[in-house]
């Protein structure tokens, strides 16, 4: 018979770990990098950014930090569901680490494959990031006229 071998082996504390780390350590440039550029270039020299440049600098920061890490994402989660079916006796099975995952991906679907998903998840980033900004930046100002 066959069993199944869960990869559930930690690496930086999760099965994945080291996809999400070079998931976020990039995006989190990418993002507010993003967010700087767009509101800056809606804003004119010497004034404070309006409401339509922080929305726009969100939107296009969740925008950017989910088309620069999605291959990530999709490695991250491929590792972190995947189980393979072994034959009894096999001695086990080995980890699929990062690379041989990317390389099953591309293999199934190319490089579409790293980008399955963000149909769904450009909308959603845009939306909710131009929301955090802007409710960031709604408060920071109230608190600046408090203090």
């Amino acid at each position: 018979g066959a069993t199944f071998v869960d990869h559930n082996v930690p690496i930086f504390g999760t099965q994945g770990g080291s996809a999400t780390l070079l998931r976020e350590v990039p995006g989190g440039a990418v993002y507010f990098g993003a967010y700087e550029v767009i509101s800056r270039a809606l804003t004119p020299e010497g004034k404070k950014a309006s409401t339509i440049a922080v929305i726009a600098g969100g939107g296009m920061a969740g925008l950017s930090y989910w088309c620069a890490i999605m291959p990530f994402d999709v490695i991250k989660s491929r590792m972190q569901t995947t189980v393979e079916v072994v034959a009894e006796g096999g001695g086990g099975a080995a980890r699929s680490g990062m690379l041989s995952t990317a390389a099953s991906i591309y293999r199934e679907a190319g490089i579409h494959g790293f980008y399955t998903g963000l149909t769904v998840t450009a909308p959603r980033a845009i939306l909710s990031n131009a929301i955090i900004f802007c409710t960031y930046d709604y408060f920071k100002q109230a608190l600046d006229r408090m203090f």
